[in-house]
């Protein structure tokens, strides 16, 4: 075979695709388009498909065998049929079926044929009778459609994170932790969608778009998207009708204009490989390096379908590079200062309308003290709000709160299901006997905004002091209630243990007035508990959607010479985000 004769890199990987099954439409119109015009690679075409048969029934032929006989078996053909030994291969092929159909013309082999593989026979045939005569005009008939592979053991990615998704896919609604597999179509009209493949590498794809998922990496019909490969997945491809960008371990962002004509490809970090091939060169692969910093323009004209890279200036703002995380947060980091929202006490602002503050109904020979400090990290360092009260003097019983409220208008939709997550360690606790001893994780409606007096919570989490059925006094238990039914304690069956860290992670749907909430104990495995009802009557809209974020506690000294009730406790990573957001915990 002299060098002109040797088949191009494109139409190697095509016709391997067609062999592995995984050939999309458009590479599959590709293909037929190379075909029609050069007699060379119908002949490569046809011998990769006739040695792919062969290959398919000579390991028919040896599993078979082995099975009866346990015979020895001869070497098997090259695994890539488009990587085999140049050789003569039509002139052998009376020889090879021969062979092939004297082993199937076995009485046992023979009913296994008809059962299992007669089918495969079948499509064969007919692919060996497509490349053996094709036709000799500019354009081909049509091939066979491509063989959509089977989902099993063929994902390649899933879906981890989604802001504000509406998808065009009629009948599909992705969510988080959906499994993607090859060939699969992803249209988004709008919002962000976060991809993570197999190998490590993830994309952000920002709608409008239309993505093909491939084993590594896919075809962008249309939209923006943004890929990250880490070091070990280098060779991540994203395709275009006009061009292929390849990866070398990077960040880099592609972008597709709606005529499907132009593309355009910024570099953020490394540096990829740029190929095009343009319809009057079909056997010429132009490619460019292109690195940080830099950004081409992939143009065709419309006249000859030329293909044009030019330079141009790379602009960081065209593309998202991280996914909006929408979510309300408190970062206690920086010490004490109220300059950041996030800050304790914090300043109204980023979904914060107040700064952290107390709210004190009873209070006799109290001592209470919030402050920000690292003596004793709940997970991996860093600063965290520490608090301690402690009831010195007297009977009357103590009633405060720590709080904050939030926007209701704010970066997260307290209308629609979100989640609230943190972090809880309970440092102290003495002195907790009493039915009127307890400590509330709750949120709360802010008062002269419901039409009903008093005021109103939502999801309610709780230690108390003594037993309420299977709430055991002591352990982390729920209430739940509605309008139909009364309040109910729900145990969790998990105890209060000073210095454990707890994480929580609370679901909140408003208008179906539930909530379900999950416990994780020391970074250990997540306990999920069934939906409750939230605890006041009435709808959400009725309590402003409890926009109030509160830990509230209560110590009842029965007698003076009672033991001093003392509650210290400490919370970190707050955060209220989406419920189509992957809430995080550290």
């Amino acid at each position: 075979m002299t060098e002109s004769e040797r088949p191009s890199p494109e139409l190697r990987r095509l016709v391997n695709m067609t062999c592995d099954g995984e050939l999309s439409p458009e590479e599959h119109a590709r293909l037929q388009e190379i075909l029609s015009g050069d007699a060379s690679a119908r002949a490569f075409y046809r011998e990769c498909l006739l040695l792919h048969g062969e290959l398919a029934w000579s390991d028919v032929a040896r599993r078979v065998t082995t099975a009866r006989s346990a015979a020895p078996v001869s070497s098997p053909l090259p695994l890539d049929p488009c990587q085999a030994a140049e050789h003569p291969l039509l002139d052998s092929l009376g020889t090879s079926f021969q062979q092939i159909l004297g082993f199937f013309s076995r009485p046992t082999v023979f009913s296994l044929l008809v059962a299992l593989i007669l089918p495969g026979v079948v499509l064969t045939v007919l692919l060996v009778d497509l490349a053996l005569h094709p036709p000799e005009r500019a354009a081909m008939a049509p091939m066979p459609a491509p063989v959509t592979p089977s989902p099993v053991n063929k994902s390649v990615a899933r879906i981890t994170r989604m802001n504000r998704c509406v998808w065009a896919m009629t009948g599909q609604d992705p969510s988080v932790g959906t499994t993607l597999f090859s060939n699969q179509r992803l249209e988004l009209n709008e919002g962000l969608v976060e991809v993570v493949f197999d190998d490590g590498a993830s994309m952000i794809i920002e709608g409008p778009s239309a993505f093909e998922t491939r084993r590594k990496g896919g075809f962008l019909h249309q939209g923006r998207l943004v890929a990250r490969v880490p070091k070990g997945a280098e060779g991540f491809t994203v395709e275009t009708s006009s061009a292929v960008v390849i990866d070398y371990g990077t960040e880099f962002g592609v972008s597709v204009e709606e005529d499907n004509a132009a593309a355009e490809v910024h570099v953020f970090e490394g540096e990829v490989a740029l190929e095009t091939r343009s319809k009057a060169a079909k056997d010429s692969i132009e490619r460019r390096r292109l690195t940080a910093g830099t950004a081409a323009r992939v143009e065709v004209a419309s006249s000859d379908g030329g293909i044009t890279v030019r330079a141009i200036t790379p602009v960081d703002d065209l593309f998202v590079r991280t996914l909006p995380t929408g979510a309300i947060v408190a970062d206690f980091s920086g010490g004490t200062g109220n300059s950041l929202a996030d800050q304790f006490p914090g300043a109204a602002g980023s979904g914060w309308t107040t700064a952290w503050g107390h709210r004190e109904a009873e209070s006799e020979g109290v001592r209470c003290s919030a402050l920000v400090e690292r003596i004793r990290p709940l997970r991996d360092g860093g600063d965290y709000l520490r608090l301690l009260a402690e009831r010195e003097s007297g009977t009357k019983a103590v009633r405060r709160a720590l709080e904050r409220h939030l926007e209701l208008a704010g970066q997260v939709d307290l209308t629609k299901p979100h989640v609230v997550s943190f972090d809880f360690r309970v440092d102290k606790i003495a002195g907790f006997s009493e039915r009127n001893d307890y400590l509330i994780l709750c949120n709360n409606s802010i008062p002269e905004a419901a039409p009903r007096t008093g005021v109103a919570s939502g999801w309610h989490i709780r230690i108390d002091g003594v037993d309420h059925k299977d709430a055991r006094a002591k352990h982390w238990s729920f209430l739940s209630g509605g309008e139909q039914k009364r309040e109910e304690y729900i145990g969790s069956r998990i105890p209060v243990v000073e210095g454990a860290v707890y994480s929580f992670r609370v679901l909140v749907e408003p208008e179906a007035q539930r909530w379900m909430p999950s416990i994780s104990v020391d970074g250990g495995p997540w306990t999920k508990f069934a939906a409750m009802g939230m605890r006041s009557p009435g709808t959400a809209r009725e309590y402003g959607y409890w926009p109030i974020l509160a830990v509230w506690w209560k110590m009842d000294g029965k007698y003076s010479k009672d033991e001093r009730e003392t509650i210290g406790f400490s919370i970190d990573s707050v955060r209220i985000s989406p419920a189509d957001e992957v809430p995080t915990t550290r």
